[in-house]
């Protein structure tokens, strides 16, 4: 089985690592604050949740190295903190600058 690690740095690079080697993540952002990884893997739903400056929340597949989905105007100010739901593995929830938090369906 194949083992995938994320390594995201506050200087914007995030890159994926697997067992066949490290490969580039596309441009997500100009200044990430956070990641977190989806715990639904046993659902095929692998997503990192990436929290920029930006308004924009992405979710990134590392398995096709795609954004797989965008939170449009998440956070105007930009989000300071992502996490997934332990109770539901499809709900991702974004905190921003402005002191707003927010659950999101990622389905």
């Amino acid at each position: 089985a194949s083992r995938v690690e994320v390594v995201a740095t506050y200087a914007s690079s995030v890159h994926s690592v697997s067992t066949s080697g490290r490969r580039n993540v596309p441009a997500l952002a100009t200044r990430i604050r956070d990641v977190s990884l989806s715990l639904s893997s046993h659902l095929n739903n692998d997503l990192v949740a990436v929290a920029t400056d930006e308004p924009d929340v992405k979710l990134w597949d590392p398995g096709s190295n795609v954004v797989g989905m965008t939170l449009p105007k998440a956070h105007p100010g930009g989000c300071s903190k992502t996490a997934w739901s332990k109770e539901n593995s499809f709900s991702v929830i974004t905190c921003g600058f402005e002191g707003r938090c927010v659950v999101w369906d990622a389905r």
